[in-house]
C-alpha cells in the first residue's frame, strides 16, 4: 500500500475513533439525565464535557423526543 493511502486510512480511523468516543459520551450523559439521579453538573463531570455541552445534548434529545 502506498504511503498516501496508509495516511488516509490512518486519518480515517482516528476520526472514526474520535467520533465513537463523542457518541459514547453523549449516550452516557443521556442515561445519567434520564435516570433522574444525576444533575447536569454530575453528568458533565462524569463525561468530561462542559455543562453547556451537556445542556445542548439534553436539548437536542428533548427536541428529538418531542417529534418522535
Amino acid at each position: 500500500m502506498c504511503k498516501s493511502m496508509e495516511d488516509l486510512r490512518d486519518k480515517s480511523w482516528k476520526e472514526g475513533h474520535a467520533e465513537g468516543h463523542e457518541e459514547e459520551k453523549e449516550q452516557t450523559v443521556l442515561r445519567m439525565l434520564e435516570s433522574g439521579k444525576y444533575s447536569l453538573e454530575d453528568a458533565a463531570f462524569a463525561s468530561g464535557l462542559s455543562i453547556e455541552e451537556v445542556e445542548k445534548i439534553q436539548t437536542q434529545n428533548d427536541s428529538a423526543n418531542k417529534y418522535a
